[in-house]
Formats: C-alpha cells, sequence, structure tokens
C-alpha cells in the first residue's frame, strides 16, 4: 500500500491547498457522472 502523507503535506504547504478541501467531493462527482473515456465499444 501506498503511503501518501508525504504528497498531502506537501500540497497542504502550497498554493493548492484548497484542492484538499475540494478534492473528495470532486471525486464523488466524477464517480456518479458518466465519461466518454470509460464508456466501452
Amino acid at each position: 500500500m501506498f503511503d501518501f502523507s508525504d504528497f498531502y503535506q506537501l500540497i497542504a504547504k502550497n498554493r493548492l491547498s484548497h484542492w484538499l478541501e475540494v478534492l473528495p467531493a470532486q471525486l464523488a462527482e466524477w464517480q456518479t457522472q458518466p465519461h466518454a473515456i470509460c464508456q466501452s465499444g
């Protein structure tokens, strides 16, 4: 299993820190929406 703690600490200390707050909501939204890339055929 990967340890992402260093990655998140790095982001939390720079201009991308706001992204950590919205990321869970973005992931949840992406999972519910169909994407052309994910469709087979």
